[in-house]
């Protein structure tokens, strides 16, 4: 894990110091096919509208005002138009009263409404206020949320860069934010491992020996050794992804794969965390 988290400081320090902008694409489609789950329980099927799936984001620069990736991308809008049925008149459905929306797309992916809290640079809770609807990547006892961030040269050539994660437990109210991409600049990159580990001491805070494990995982952070050999672990992953994808007929399929390959490859560590967790914890 800690080899793996040297490796994202090196990606992020690269990201931040070649961008010079930043692109929020988003779409939105006229009434998707959805089930939405209110928080009483009550399941809705019909159709949502005002719904934007984000698409992809790119970072081009460090001066950039990163005031809400979250915001930027609309996942904290506040009201949504729903049918039951295509010919009937819509009803609003407020955020505050949704649970979750499993949207029915190209591609079917549940959103669940989280309430964020963030790590200072001073190694303390911030809770932010904020209600967002963001995308399930993986169910556990420590659920993971994340969003991709991508480098584009246009709108049919981008790669993946790193996705941006979201953590909760399950028996607790609100998510956290391990690597907080909205305070990350290229002065305060010293203070990821801090903030990383204290996020998830937050999501696992009922198990003491999930935060024993923690403990020893930061006792090893800083290594630069680690950290130059990492760099090397990302060049030798880039080169097998790209014998792989020399495999594979067709551009959609080509960038489906890559999508793959790149989301596995950035949640490896996450997921190791959190299967530490599972593995310690589920008495």
């Amino acid at each position: 894990m800690t080899k793996k988290l040297s490796l994202l400081i090196i990606i992020l320090f690269t990201t931040l110091v070649k961008a010079q902008d930043i692109v929020f694409t988003n779409y939105t489609k006229d009434y998707i096919p959805s089930e939405i789950v209110m928080n009483n329980g009550t399941i809705l099927n019909g159709y949502i509208k005002d719904f934007t799936l984000p698409k992809s984001f790119e970072f081009r620069t460090p001066a950039y005002d990163f005031s809400s990736i979250e915001s930027k991308l609309n996942l904290d809008k506040q009201t949504f138009k729903f049918k039951r049925n295509l010919d009937e008149d819509f009803e609003k459905l407020g955020l505050e009263n949704i649970h979750s929306i499993v949207i029915m797309d190209s591609d079917t992916v549940t959103y669940e409404k989280l309430k964020l809290k963030t790590i200072n640079t001073k190694n303390e809770v911030v809770d932010l206020d904020k209600k967002v609807m963001m995308p399930l990547i993986r169910e556990a006892e420590i659920n993971l949320y994340g969003l991709r961030a991508y480098n584009c040269l246009n709108d049919n050539n981008c790669e993946m860069m790193y996705v941006i994660v979201y953590i909760k437990n399950i028996n607790q109210e609100f998510a956290y934010i391990p690597i907080d991409f909205n305070r990350i600049n290229i002065f305060n990159l010293g203070k990821i491992d801090d903030k990383f580990i204290k996020s998830f001491k937050e999501a696992g805070s009922d198990c003491p020996a999930f935060l024993t494990y923690l403990d020893e995982q930061e006792k090893s952070f800083g290594n630069k050794d680690k950290r130059k050999a990492n760099k090397e672990k990302y060049k030798n992953f880039k080169k097998k992804k790209k014998e792989k994808l020399k495999l594979i007929k067709g551009s959609k399929n080509k960038q489906k794969e890559e999508d793959k390959l790149d989301t596995e490859f950035f949640l490896e560590m996450y997921i190791e965390i959190i299967d530490e967790y599972s593995l310690r914890c589920n008495d």
